[in-house]
């Protein structure tokens, strides 16, 4: 099991993406993949701008379905300590790579990402 950002998840709905391959790897080694609903949003905005509303519209539904993703709604808990994080951050991580640093910690699970600064921060 492990908490996904949407590095990952766009890498892995994306097969034109330099980080695809890699992503089909780490997906196909991790049982449960877990997605804060705040990424969730992100990774549908994104791919959105890269792509159409019908590939959004598959993955949502395939994210919301698939016994392989646990999708987590917000929870204060993992929420008051990301923005606790993004505040005092000296690095610049969106609110959302804190919003998956924070559930990975409080979840004690590893962070799925191609983001080295937001790895960084989360091995801190």
């Amino acid at each position: 099991m492990a908490v996904a950002d949407s590095s990952f998840l766009v890498a892995l709905f994306l097969p034109y993406d330099i980080n695809h391959e890699k992503a089909k790897e780490l997906f196909k080694n991790t049982d449960y993949v877990i997605v804060p609903y705040e990424i969730l949003m992100e990774t549908l905005t994104v791919l959105l701008h890269k792509e159409d509303i019908e590939l959004v519209r598959t993955v949502h539904e395939l994210i919301e379905s698939a016994e392989t993703f646990v999708v987590y709604y917000k929870g204060e808990r993992y929420s008051d300590k990301a923005l606790m994080l993004f505040l005092n951050q000296s690095d610049k991580l969106s609110f959302f790579d804190c919003v998956a640093i924070s559930l990975a910690k409080l979840l004690k699970q590893d962070l799925l990402t191609f983001d080295r600064n937001q790895l960084n921060e989360f091995r801190k």
